[in-house]
This record gives structure tokens, C-alpha cells and sequence, in this order.
């Protein structure tokens, strides 16, 4: 859950925040049947912003997430 004075409107707006559950969700997913990822914002003038995921779609951001730390690591090793 998160909070933010403004709506969120788009999934683009809020990409990085999806890749981050991403990371949560992979040692989650494997080590309990999950149905549905979300992404909930609490808006400031008290709404809400619910995104949810399928598993289907998280295997997107999992990929843009496991991209990324592939990165990470051929920097560092590049590094050593």
C-alpha cells in the first residue's frame, strides 16, 4: 500500500512501483499459490488507486525485474 497526494492514472506512471512488487512477489509466489498481485494507493483527498496483477502479468514485470539485477550483477562483475 502506498500513499500519494495526486491520483495515480496510468500504469506508466507508477512502472518502477510494479517492478518492486515484482521482487516481492517472486520469493512469495514460491511458497504460496497467489491469485492476484495489487498495487493500492491512498489517495490524500481519501480515495483510492487499486491496480491488480494477474500472475500472468507479473511474469512481465518479473522478467523487467530479473533484467535488471542481470545488470547489476555484469556491472559489478565488470567492476571486480
Amino acid at each position: 500500500m502506498k500513499i500519494s497526494l495526486k491520483p495515480k492514472l496510468s500504469l506508466n506512471w507508477i512502472q518502477d512501483k510494479i517492478i518492486k512488487l515484482a521482487a516481492y512477489y517472486i520469493p512469495i509466489e514460491a511458497l504460496y499459490h497467489v491469485e492476484q498481485a495489487a498495487l493500492i494507493y491512498l489517495i490524500g483527498n481519501g480515495s483510492c488507486n487499486e491496480f491488480l496483477f494477474t500472475p500472468q502479468e507479473m511474469e512481465f514485470y518479473k522478467d523487467l525485474w530479473l533484467g535488471r539485477l542481470n545488470q547489476i550483477n555484469g556491472t559489478l562483475s565488470l567492476a571486480a
